[in-house]
């Protein structure tokens, strides 16, 4: 039967019988008659001769496959486990609570540190969490060692060699032989998410903070408001809502550099003039706020508004230039029932706006009228909105005269807003809310368009009467600053075949001056066109005689406020005598705007200003009445001194 039993056990257990007369549980592995290898235990005794030879050996065998097999697996699986615990990147730990005694894998100890250093005592582990994570573990683990939940999850600081405290996560799950009992043991693992907080980190910075200046954003600074206005008990909260003025000059001319810097600067200076409880925020582009907890009286938020206005308009040295700002602020307060923090930081907003309505460089406090005007303004604006799709707006036309002969010259085409339930909106109601929204550019273009075209007609029906004439059509700033300028005019006058010499552009001074490197480019475009140019509202401006020989227009129109009272006041009169003879010199003729009466009328020709429009001639007319004006003419035979006004 040897032929049955492993050669190498087969050969072990010869040599082993040599030395000793019995074998105890030797166990080798044998090969049945089906096959089948088993394995079994054997207790042998060999019985020998008086002279020491064997003659046989007698036992017991036992089976002991199903042993065998089960250990070879626990075997397998322990180096599995071992493989795993060094190989994978957590650190694995086994609590016994029966001895408190825990295993710590090499790779838990690893990330302590100090691998040298740990014992099996839970005390390891421990006296290494950061002091203000010690409740919440202890509480954790708890809750699973008593049955309250299934695993054990918690995140802590682990304090490393150097001093320093990297963030883990241990988790884990408690085991006993009964399930009525408290457990026996409890492992898990744990592994370093330091990386994963530093990311989380990162992201709640970039959630709540301005990465250009650090401060808190919108998002946080409405947070801490509301948290304010739940607290505050009798005191006041206030709301400082500051809009830096002519701060997008400095990104137009420069390189937003530049204008990063300044924005960094302005932080810093407002957050030094705030106090330690206050949030200095900023919002989006130069909008910054400024939360007051706690104040006692009104006028505490009023000294911080002037402390950080004064600030601001501190020069500001960039590189080589040196840049001068003010700010425009508004200011809320909260009221009793008062608990929106949208509302009060949306009353000081509207307050800023206010500030920058009536000059800027000065602090607005917030009452119910301005918002009650602000809805006004809102609806307004809508409106202004659905009167493009509907087409609401007409074209007016004011007369514009010889002062010589008080013969027509041209047109001043005048936008005018038929409002389906307010009737005609004056001008001075919607124009400047169309500058601010950008709406004026459709605005404006479409009366460009509209008026080169209803004129193109007139000029074909009443040649005689029109004979000589121009157009006058204002640009807005806004419209000014758009790329394709020259590409609307020129669509203006292909639809009706207007000729560009009856064409002429009337830009303000202002407009001018903020656009002074562009603008004379433009205008050279415009007037190589053929069309002519006016600058409008002149000496209400800049005062920048010294630029005007860069543009190359041909008309200047004095504004009506200095010709409303040029025969009382010698101020006014020298003023008006003075840009006459400039625009003279320069080879200009010169439109007065606002005529009223034959006094001023006999001032304006003595002085030798050529051209006006006024009530004295006619006021705007709609095109209708333009038409039967033009048609009487045209039966008259030529332009008569009597416009029907």
């Amino acid at each position: 039967q040897q032929i049955y039993v492993d050669p190498s056990r087969r050969d072990l257990f010869l040599e082993l019988m040599e030395s000793t007369d019995t074998l105890t549980e030797f166990e080798s592995q044998i090969r049945r008659k089906d096959g089948s290898i088993i394995w079994i235990s054997e207790n042998v005794r060999a019985v020998r001769t008086l002279q020491g030879k064997t003659l046989y050996f007698e036992g017991t065998v036992e089976d002991v496959t199903k042993r065998r097999t089960a250990e070879e697996a626990l075997r397998v699986s322990e180096e599995r486990f071992a493989l795993a615990a060094n190989g994978m990147n957590g650190g694995l730990w086994d609590w016994d609570l029966r001895t408190g005694k825990v295993y710590y894998s090499p790779r838990w100890k690893e990330l302590t540190g100090e691998p040298q250093c740990i014992g099996d005592s839970p005390e390891e582990w421990w006296v290494r969490l950061f002091p203000r994570d010690r409740e919440l573990v202890d509480r954790e683990l708890q809750a699973c060692l008593q049955g309250r939940t299934d695993r054990f999850e918690v995140e802590f600081r682990l304090r490393q060699a150097d001093g320093n405290f990297h963030w883990m996560q241990a988790s884990g799950m408690a085991q006993g032989h009964d399930p009525d009992k408290p457990p026996v043991r409890i492992a898990g693992s744990m592994v370093d998410i330091s990386a994963r907080k530093q990311a989380e980190d990162q992201l709640h910075q970039g959630a709540l903070y301005d990465t250009l200046t650090t401060l808190p954003n919108r998002a946080l600074f409405v947070d801490r408001l509301r948290r304010s206005l739940r607290r505050r008990g009798n005191r006041l909260v206030a709301v400082l809502f500051l809009d830096l003025d002519r701060f997008k000059l400095v990104n137009e001319s420069y390189d937003h550099s530049v204008g990063d810097e300044v924005l960094r600067q302005i932080a810093s200076r407002l957050e030094r003039n705030a106090g330690v409880r206050d949030t200095v925020a900023r919002f989006s582009g130069d909008e910054f706020g400024i939360l007051l907890e706690g104040i006692t009286d009104v006028n505490d938020a009023i000294r911080t508004a002037d402390q950080v206005r004064r600030s601001v308009e501190e020069p500001i040295t960039v590189g080589e230039r040196v840049h001068s700002f003010s700010a425009s602020v508004g200011i809320s307060f909260s009221k009793v029932g008062t608990e929106s923090s949208e509302d009060l930081l949306r009353d000081a907003e509207t307050a800023m706006y206010r500030a920058k309505s009536l000059g800027k460089a000065q602090h607005v406090l917030f009452d119910q009228a301005m918002h009650e005007y602000t809805l006004r303004r809102l609806q307004l604006e809508n409106d202004l909105r659905l009167a493009i799709d509907r087409k609401e707006f007409r074209v007016y036309y004011q007369p514009i005269v010889s002062l010589s002969d008080q013969k027509l010259r041209g047109f001043e085409a005048l936008v005018r807003w038929m409002h389906p339930e307010r009737g005609l909106v004056p001008p001075t109601a919607f124009i400047p809310l169309a500058e601010e929204t950008g709406l004026i550019c459709e605005i404006g273009r479409w009366v460009l368009e509209d008026s080169c075209l209803q004129v193109s007609r007139w000029m074909e029906l009443y040649p005689e009467a029109t004979g000589g004439i121009h157009l006058s059509v204002n640009l807005s700033g806004r419209q000014f600053a758009q790329s394709d300028l020259v590409e609307q005019i020129q669509g203006a006058m292909r639809l009706g075949g207007f000729p560009a010499s009856a064409l002429k552009l009337e830009i303000t001074e202002s407009i001018l001056m903020e656009n002074a490197d562009s603008a004379a480019g433009i205008l050279a475009q415009i007037r190589e066109m053929g069309i002519r140019l006016s600058i409008d509202d002149f000496g209400t401006g800049y005062s920048s005689l010294s630029y005007l020989h860069q543009f190359p227009a041909q008309t200047l129109k004095i504004d009506r406020s200095f010709v409303s009272k040029i025969e009382e006041e010698t101020t006014q009169f020298a003023i008006v005598r003075a840009v006459v003879s400039l625009a003279h010199v320069m080879g200009m003729d010169v439109v007065a705007e606002g005529i009223e009466t034959t006094s001023q009328l006999d001032v304006l020709g003595q002085l030798g200003c050529e051209y006006g429009q006024g009530y004295l001639f006619a006021k705007p007319l709609p095109a209708a009445e333009i038409e039967a004006m033009l048609a009487r003419l045209e039966h008259e035979g030529a332009p008569s001194p009597d416009l029907g006004a």
